[in-house]
């Protein structure tokens, strides 16, 4: 081909940077203000699937991206109420954040600093009666979690549990109430540091917050079901922690109502209050105070451990090689 002219080059030149300003700039800085301006426009709430998973949308993985527990099925909440048939105690853990109550009933040597072990001693045993399996001991775990960013966690825990021989279940997402399949928006941190405990379905509670559609479960029902389920072959007791974020102004009532707050059904209620929800303590005395048999009622909260990140035990048979399954700083 022909050779191009040092003039001809210039020519070139000065047309192409013609060109540019004349056609191509201003379209680019058109198209990047529009974009700014439709981002400063969305809300927290509109932004919600970009920031928050729905279950649906919620990545079959890991906290270190291993695809190895099965994939969750739909929930059925008399199957789930049902599906640890034949144990005599029960944990029942709502609020269950990242399970580490559920952990330090079956694991207590992973926590050694926790406030909750002693109780947990006292009321279901030493910890070389609850570290057999469920089979033997009777001990069960119920936790219940509203928050979408717990359920990888949560499923993994019971996966591995269930293979030790620990009966549990996580009841996950739902916000725990009194009413069935009832679709409430969650308040989430936006704070990703806080995402672990700033989560609420109570209005102007947490600001600035993002918002997930989860949808409730009727806790009460779900307790009466359980205990039908209940085995009478060995002593048991029942224990109720709860934490779940003003709630409790809700649930409780109804379980005082029900004469559930009672020995027999739950002897033994750990709960945190929220006294933002209501002016006064009126109520709050009256749990506190309630006497039903030998139930009793404490103003508790455990927030030890709550980053968490300790291993989870191995099945008969060993580890995998593959490491550890459960990562996350400890605290």
């Amino acid at each position: 081909g022909s050779m191009m002219s040092v003039g001809d080059e210039a020519t070139l030149e000065r047309f192409t940077r013609k060109t540019w300003a004349m056609y191509v700039s201003p379209v680019v800085l058109v198209s990047l203000f529009a974009y700014f301006a439709y981002l400063g426009s969305i809300s927290p709430a509109t932004k919600q699937n970009n920031d928050l998973p729905r279950l649906a949308d919620t990545r079959h993985r890991n906290e270190q991206g291993h695809d190895n527990i099965p994939r969750p099925t739909p929930s059925d909440e008399q199957g789930d109420a049902d599906i640890l048939r034949g144990c005599s105690s029960i944990l029942f853990d709502l609020g269950a954040n990242k399970g580490t109550h559920v952990r330090k009933l079956f694991e207590p040597q992973k926590y050694p600093h926790a406030k909750v072990l002693k109780i947990y001693d006292e009321f279901f045993g030493d910890v070389a009666h609850r570290v057999g399996p469920s089979s033997e001991t009777g001990l069960c775990a119920y936790g219940f979690e509203a928050n979408p960013l717990h359920v990888r966690t949560l499923q993994l825990i019971e996966h591995h549990y269930l293979r030790v021989g620990w009966s549990v279940k996580f009841i996950v997402p739902k916000v725990v109430s009194t009413v069935d399949d009832k679709e409430v928006t969650l308040s989430v941190d936006r704070n990703v540091k806080h995402a672990s405990w700033g989560t609420s379905a109570a209005r102007g509670v947490i600001k600035g917050a993002n918002h997930v559609l989860v949808r409730t479960i009727d806790f009460p029902a779900f307790l009466r079901r359980a205990l039908a389920a209940r085995s009478h072959d060995r002593p048991g007791r029942v224990l109720v922690k709860m934490d779940i974020e003003g709630s409790e102004f809700e649930v409780l009532p109804v379980l005082l109502e029900n004469g559930d707050l009672c020995t027999g059904k739950i002897d033994r209620l750990l709960v945190e209050f929220h006294a933002f929800m209501r002016k006064g303590h009126s109520f709050i005395h009256k749990v506190l105070n309630h006497t039903c048999g030998s139930f009793s009622a404490s103003s508790f909260d455990d927030e030890s451990y709550l980053m968490d990140g300790r291993p989870l035990p191995c099945p008969p048979g060993g580890c995998p090689k593959r490491g550890r399954s459960h990562g996350g700083r400890e605290r």
